[in-house]
């Protein structure tokens, strides 16, 4: 029957959809921990503090305050963005599909069993 077909089509679509969002999440978040202690070098780290120093006791109005050379918000722009946008894109189809999943259910319970329904017993 039709009904039992977009049943499983969209049991499975939920699991492929949530199923690959998660990975590419788990994905993402093992590179930003495994690359963390990379963002800044020791020597980075100093030459930025001592820019940091000079800049504050050197401050006139307008000046910009530096920035690190690597930073995270560089490293989730080249290598994260991307990924997180195809993830998110998939964990949101896979909500509608997941309540359209639930909507079959319900539809076979009921359809298939007038007891569940709320109809009197036969007889």
């Amino acid at each position: 029957e039709l009904l039992i077909v977009a049943y499983a089509t969209t049991t499975a679509l939920v699991v492929a959809l949530m199923l690959n969002s998660m990975v590419l999440c788990s994905f993402m978040l093992c590179s930003i921990l495994r690359n963390g202690k990379t963002y800044v070098s020791e020597v980075e780290e100093g030459d930025y503090l001592f820019a940091c120093r000079r800049f504050a006791v050197q401050y006139k109005q307008g000046d910009t305050p530096p920035t690190p050379k690597r930073s995270f918000e560089k490293h989730w722009e080249l290598r994260c963005e991307d990924d997180w946008k195809h993830a998110f894109r998939m964990f949101t189809c896979g909500v509608p599909v997941f309540l359209i999943n639930i909507a079959c259910v319900a539809w076979l319970k009921f359809w298939y069993s007038p007891l569940a329904a709320g109809a009197p017993p036969p007889g």
